[in-house]
């Protein structure tokens, strides 16, 4: 399966764009109805559902569907996952921590709602732990882009389709570094799950980047 996609990328790269046009227009329409109404509504500003990166305005399917989208190769794409980009603007859902703009206090809490977990689990515990993330409040006009990337990979259904993965303003994000929750908590000597902290402490702890809340 991996050399599958490994080909789709290599194909991608030699063909022109009427071929990548064919093949995200059909990674749209292999979609499950569910995933597109999901997808859409997190990119939706206000949105209940929102979440991350979101557009200017409120998307619809076929919108994302027409854009010019190129092949993206960017580095923290990996497989099976391939990426496009397209001209659509958003606002960023998070920053560079380094980036003056980023707030001295931010705050350490669990990462994707707690969902993100360690790659291998705890060897005195034999569990996964839940990651931490950092979030402040960054000015919304710092994080405005120009650009969408696009994520197809293979279908849930049939592995041997594309269908749309993902869509956001902006481009991927690294992934985190494996710091978990436990750990801040034992630095900060609290067991809260939304700990007070400063921009230093994370970027000592290697965090690259951080997300936008209001705290």
């Amino acid at each position: 399966m991996k050399l599958l996609f490994e080909n789709w990328r290599k194909y991608l790269n030699e063909e022109g764009e009427e071929d990548t046009s064919t093949i995200v227009q059909q990674a749209f329409e292999n979609t499950p109805e569910d995933d597109r109404t999901t997808t859409l509504n997190q990119r939706t500003p206000k949105h209940k559902s929102a979440a991350g990166s979101v557009f200017l305005e409120t998307p619809t399917w076929d919108f994302i569907r027409d854009q010019d989208w190129v092949p993206y190769p960017h580095p923290a794409i990996t497989s099976p996952a391939i990426g496009f980009k397209a001209p659509i603007p958003g606002i960023l859902g998070i920053a560079d921590i380094k980036d003056s703009t980023v707030p001295d206090e931010i705050m350490f809490q669990p990462a994707h709602g707690g969902k993100a977990m360690t790659k291998k689990p705890n060897p005195e515990t034999g569990e996964h732990e839940v990651l931490a993330e950092v979030v402040a409040n960054i000015p919304e006009n710092v994080r405005e882009v120009q650009h969408t990337t696009l994520l197809i990979g293979p279908s849930r259904e049939d592995p041997k389709k594309l269908q749309v993965w993902t869509f956001f303003p902006g481009d991927p994000t690294p992934q985190l570094p494996e710091i978990t929750m436990r750990q801040i908590q034992e630095k900060y000597n609290t067991n809260e799950t939304q700990i007070r902290g400063s921009k230093q402490d994370a970027i000592d702890m290697g965090y690259g980047f951080v997300k936008h809340a209001d705290i």
